[in-house]
Formats: structure tokens, sequence, C-alpha cells
């Protein structure tokens, strides 16, 4: 079996005793989601060289994770679960997001 961070988890399945819906923020309750998008959201406001605030960091990492996990679990079947996974797909959402943003921005 996978490490916690890593395993890969099913819709409707749990994970560590939790409820896993698939495309909410896999294993995490409220709060660590809040903790680990914001986490998420500052790193992709770094690594794309963006400037946001602390609320839309968290935003973007929540959403951005939300996204992400609905794309994978409709592509492949399953996402990342646990604080690691989530927050590596919370970091690629948000990236997503930003450079959508960027796009939209550009063409207005």
């Amino acid at each position: 079996m996978a490490p916690a961070a890593f395993a890969l988890g099913n819709a409707g399945e749990t994970v560590a005793g939790q409820w896993n819906m698939g495309c909410v923020m896999e294993g995490l309750g409220w709060f660590a989601a809040i903790i680990v998008g914001a986490l998420a959201g500052w790193i992709a406001e770094k690594m794309m060289k963006a400037n946001h605030g602390l609320l839309m960091n968290i935003i973007l990492g929540i959403v951005g994770s939300l996204l992400l996990n609905f794309i994978l679990v409709t592509v492949v079947g399953s996402t990342l679960g646990g604080w690691i996974g989530q927050l590596i797909v919370g970091v690629i959402g948000a990236m997503i997001l930003i450079a959508l943003g960027r796009a939209m921005r550009g063409r207005s």
C-alpha cells in the first residue's frame, strides 16, 4: 500500500477514516483545507510571479484544488490524497487559475 500522502483514492472510498467525495480536498477537513489552500495559493503565487493577498491565496488554492481534482477524477478516475498530494494538486490548480486570469485580462 502506498503511503497516506500519496495514496490514490476513488470517489466514495474512505481515506484515513474520512469520507472521500472525490472532488473535495481528499481526506482533509475544512480547517486543513483552508491551511493547505493558503499554502498552495502562496506557492503558486511565488512560482507564477503574481501578487495576491492572503484571502486570494486561500481562494486560489482551494478552487484550484477543486478544479484539478475534478479533472483528475473525470479523466483518470482518481486523485492524490493526503496533505502532500492535495498540496501538489492545489498548487497546480492555482497556477492554472492564475494563467487563465492572465489570459482573460490580456484579451479585454
